[in-house]
């Protein structure tokens, strides 16, 4: 068997594409964006999506989702920097409290950092998850 599939680079048309059928989805509750970075920003208005709760992304996907809409659960993919403080801001903009965290790391340095600045912006928080969602080289020692 080969290697791992992957995706094929992102177009700026996947983004709209996918944009295009999350518009139409209006019950839509959880929506999770593992399989590669999704560039939608612009592509969706303040109206779209208004019952989402839970959201899984990486950092920029989760940036253009969260405001306005009632996320209370996120789940961050491949964590391996701090927010700044203008991105937690967004982060933070669900019209409701993000009351469940999950952080998936790809560095372990980060870890610490991350909680800390996650507690100075999230004052909700009732439950937070610590995961690795891949290991490098580098972690081993190697």
């Amino acid at each position: 068997m080969g290697p791992a599939s992957t995706w094929p680079e992102q177009s700026p048309e996947d983004g709209i594409k996918l944009a295009t059928i999350l518009r139409n989805q209006p019950l839509l509750e959880h929506l999770e964006l593992r399989s590669r970075k999704w560039d939608m920003d612009g592509w969706l208005s303040a109206t779209d999506l208004p019952h989402l709760r839970s959201l899984v992304a990486r950092e920029d996907e989760a940036r253009w989702l969260i405001p306005g809409r009632p996320i209370t659960s996120l789940t961050f993919l491949e964590v391996d920097k701090v927010p700044e403080d203008n991105a937690w801001k967004e982060l933070t903009a669900s019209s409701t409290p993000i009351t469940s965290l999950t952080a998936c790391f790809i560095r372990k340095d980060s870890i610490s950092p991350f909680l800390k600045s996650a507690a100075k912006y999230m004052g909700a928080l009732r439950s937070i998850r610590i995961c690795a969602s891949s290991l490098r080289l580098e972690h081993l020692g190697i």
